[in-house]
């Protein structure tokens, strides 16, 4: 009854044209930035309904990408999309938004809750972080979506959580600096650029790397592995991509390149 009190009134809080409502968050700088997420239930406040859980919640996954998009497994189906969350001030709860989604039609066996969370993302307006699950509450009351933290292993072996290094970036607070091979782009020689890196728990990290012409380029790390950058409009939203070579993350973006060592990411 808590969580639904307090999910109420964060959809208050959060309306159109509140002053909480206004401000402009970049999703890299929220709580959800890097995080994964398998479904427990969905609690409708409908009586009749009641509370509906997955026959088996590995079938519905849901990850947050700290570049504003979200991929989801739902039951046989894929879907990916954009989010954008603006956070109260205690850190935990606050407003959130999924645009539409693209998804795969493919028929599921029943029982499938895929179809119904594919239509519900349109209606969540808020998150609650509590006890390492997620509350999405829909609008008007409609009910509320949980979700469990996915216990993914890093490559050290601990368990992935909830990823700071992009709010902790975001402040300048660093846990190590240095230089990296890089190129601006295509066909010029690989030189080397200042480097910043965030760490979190479980091979989470954000890497900040500030260019030749002083702007910077951050690098998500999710477990280890590179996932995502800053892109944005104003620079043509750069396709990224990364491959391996030994302990060496090659990333791209657009005709930016990277050589990101294992070490900078994980330290030691």
């Amino acid at each position: 009854m808590k969580i639904r009190i307090k999910l109420i009134v964060l959809l208050l809080l959060f309306l159109p044209g509140s002053a909480l409502a206004e401000r402009a968050v970049s999703p890299a700088d929220t709580p959800l930035a890097g995080t994964s997420w398998r479904l427990v239930e969905f609690q409708s406040m409908d009586d009749t309904q009641g509370t509906t859980r997955p026959a088996d919640p590995s079938l519905y996954t849901m990850q947050f990408k700290a570049d504003g998009t979200v991929v989801m497994r739902l039951n046989c189906n894929r879907a990916n999309g954009t989010w954008s969350a603006e956070p109260a001030g205690d850190g935990k709860s606050g407003r959130l938004e999924f645009g539409p989604l693209a998804m795969t039609r493919a028929l599921c066996p029943p029982p499938s809750m895929g179809e119904s969370i594919a239509a519900h993302t349109g209606y969540i307006r808020s998150y609650l972080l509590q006890d390492g699950r997620l509350f999405l509450s829909l609008m008007a009351d409609g009910g509320i979506y949980v979700w469990q933290e996915d216990p993914a292993k890093s490559p050290e072996g601990s368990v992935a959580g909830p990823d700071d290094s992009a709010q902790r970036a975001g402040r300048g607070e660093f846990d190590a600096t240095g230089t990296l091979p890089c190129a601006q782009s295509a066909g010029r020689p690989m030189g080397q650029c200042e480097f910043s890196v965030a760490r979190a728990r479980g091979g989470n990290a954000t890497v900040v790397i500030r260019k030749p012409d002083g702007r910077t380029r951050a690098i998500f790390f999710r477990m280890g592995k590179p996932v995502s950058a800053d892109t944005s409009q104003a620079d043509g939203y750069p396709e990224f991509k990364a491959t391996r070579e030994k302990d060496l993350n090659l990333i791209r973006v657009g005709e930016e390149r990277y050589e990101i060592p294992d070490a900078v990411v994980l330290g030691g």
